[in-house]
């Protein structure tokens, strides 16, 4: 009761009610549990089970008929909530704009319209209504202070490990945003964006004071950010870059030579042989690449402050009615609110590449390829005619064909095109696949027989069958010189996101995958080289800067997003549901 006396030093009333409580027998005579105890037990039971409202308000009333007349347990949700509210952490909502210009806080906090696009800060029913309504648009913020204070492990850490305290109490963080469709049906266009802080326990420099009741006196508790942790778009959301366009690439910048295909109607990035040794081999040739021989060297990703000259005179203006016009050349396009961390500048890498999304997004479209899957296959006819026009691989050209029916056109096999019966054998060997339990989803299901082709994988399917199967089911399939680079872009996948790997080995691959890139380049179409294609070739530099994939990838926090999801029990206030689940979840963390 002594944490709960800090932690509602400002609100007497509600630590009298909660004392009050827990010194309450359950029923006259009983001395083995408290009121408190016994709701904290059942509400408990309720956040672990997920049980809505009226089925625990069933549960309350039966349970009060078991128990003793003159006892004292709660008869309905709403009193059992209302008991425990003390207990949890403090939650902020905050008013924004509709059209996401400003927050209602600081000097906002007082205004009824937005400054800056004149709409209103609240919903009226009618056009001339001057009656106020529920705000616009909420957002719901989780002070993180309090909760470092409540954090388990560093109770336990401090206990474990006193000698150590004052390291191992500090908190490196990883923020992670994400875009969550709460009602979990496409149909739906509503999209909520939890932003999230992982606890990565390494030193920080950012302090705040704090007390540790274990040994009895204060300390400075650091926090810092040292990364965010996102899929490609929201990358280009938090770092301010431009992820659309030609310079896609926000670690080459302009250092990047896309190539537009005219007729495919996309810019592609075939542009690997920069980043091999200076006298390799491949450098030389042209008819297997693009035409040319390269000379030129990649350069060096830019250092944070170098990042910083460039963007720090960059305005930035915030809303949906504020709509930058692209400019040539201009890559960033806004100065992102994290630069404004005092070491933010010195960290070598800001935002973590998200292997989970490249490897699902390479997967799928070898996959396509391989099978001619429509919608998902890089080889069709518009490419063909970009080759053409390009003038390279001519064995590769459409053909037109006259016959009864009229022209047709035709489109020569390529070395990774499947024959039928080739296809056949490949969905066979995934289909008779069996695993353990708990290894992944069942392979059998995602594979159809009828159609040759693999249909709702998803990403941790693509991550086993880049990783495992896929090696496997190329066996006897496919020239060798094909399934050879293939498997290595596989091997390659399994080596990065291994939970040990020896930084030794890191510059031996990080030179087989440019060269694996590159023969993909002699092999495949040049619309298979879209921008996650290309960010495989930086992700070696990561895993020496950051360590390993598995650390910085998004699982853990797309698997949260659906524990999230879980909670919108009221789908007409998704996130006012998630955020009452959510707190819910800390008081019975809380009380545990």
């Amino acid at each position: 009761m002594d944490g709960l006396k800090d932690h509602l030093d400002e609100r007497p009333q509600m630590f009298e009610q909660v004392s009050k409580a827990a010194e309450t027998p359950l029923y006259p005579g009983c001395t083995k549990f408290s009121k408190l105890e016994c709701v904290s037990i059942l509400y408990n039971l309720k956040c672990k089970g997920g049980w809505r409202d009226e089925h625990f308000d069933t549960l309350l009333e039966w349970v009060g008929e078991f128990l003793p007349e003159g006892n004292d347990i709660p008869t309905s949700t709403y009193y059992a909530r209302k008991l425990m509210c003390p207990l949890g952490l403090e939650v902020d909502k905050i008013d924004a704009c509709p059209n996401d210009c400003i927050l209602y806080r600081k000097e906002h906090e007082h205004l009824d319209e937005c400054p800056t696009c004149g709409a209103s800060r609240y919903k009226r029913k009618g056009a001339n209504s001057a009656k106020r309504g529920p705000p616009a648009k909420s957002l719901w913020y989780l002070p993180i202070i309090p909760r470092f204070e409540h954090s388990v492990q560093w109770r336990n850490i401090d206990k474990k490990y006193p000698e150590f305290g004052k390291e191992v109490r500090n908190l490196r963080l990883a923020l992670c945003a994400d875009g969550v469709n709460p009602y979990g049906t496409l149909s739906s266009q509503h999209s909520t964006w939890p932003v999230l802080l992982a606890i990565y326990n390494l030193p920080p420099w950012l302090c705040v004071s704090m007390f540790d009741a274990h040994t009895n006196s204060s300390f400075t508790l650091r926090a810092m950010v040292f990364c965010t942790i996102n899929d490609f778009p929201a990358y280009g959301n938090l770092s301010g870059y431009k992820t659309k366009g030609e310079q896609v690439c926000p670690i080459c910048e302009e250092d990047m030579k896309p190539t537009w295909l005219h007729n495919f109607k996309k810019n592609v990035y075939p542009d690997f042989r920069k980043h091999l040794s200076r006298y390799h081999p491949y450098r030389k040739k042209k008819k297997e690449f693009n035409g040319f021989t390269e000379e030129r060297v990649a350069r060096t990703p830019l250092t944070g402050s170098q990042v910083y000259e460039r963007i720090k005179n960059v305005e930035t203006k915030y809303g949906k009615c504020y709509k930058s016009k692209s400019k040539k050349g201009v890559l960033w396009k806004k100065v992102s609110p994290l630069w404004d961390l005092p070491y933010w500048r010195d960290l070598s890498v800001r935002h973590c590449l998200d292997v989970m999304h490249i490897e699902k997004n390479v997967c799928d479209a070898i996959i396509g390829t391989l099978l001619n899957m429509p919608g998902k296959t890089k080889d069709n006819e518009n490419v063909r005619k970009d080759m053409k026009k390009r003038n390279i691989r001519p064995d590769l050209w459409p053909v037109e064909k006259s016959g009864a029916g009229g022209t047709k056109t035709y489109l020569p096999p390529a070395c990774y095109t499947m024959s039928r019966k080739e296809k056949k054998q490949f969905c066979e060997c995934l289909h008779g696949i069996k695993v353990p339990s708990g290894y992944s989803s069942n392979v059998k299901r995602l594979v159809s027989l009828s159609d040759l082709r693999l249909v709702c994988m998803k990403s941790h399917d693509c991550h086993v069958m880049i990783n495992v199967f896929l090696p496997i089911a190329l066996c006897g399939i496919l020239p060798k010189h094909v399934r050879h680079v293939i498997t290595k872009l596989c091997v390659f996948f399994n080596s990065i996101c291994a939970k040990v790997i020896d930084p030794e080995k890191l510059d031996s691959l990080h030179n087989d995958i440019v060269e694996t890139l590159c023969r993909f380049e002699m092999y495949f179409p040049p619309s298979f080289f879209d921008i996650m294609v290309h960010l495989i070739v930086h992700l070696v530099r990561e895993i020496k800067l950051c360590g390993p994939v598995f650390l910085r990838w998004m699982y853990p926090f797309e698997r949260f997003f659906g524990h999230l999801k879980d909670k919108t029990k009221n789908r007409a206030r998704p996130e006012g549901s998630i955020i009452r689940g959510v707190l819910e979840e800390e008081i019975s963390q809380y009380m545990t």
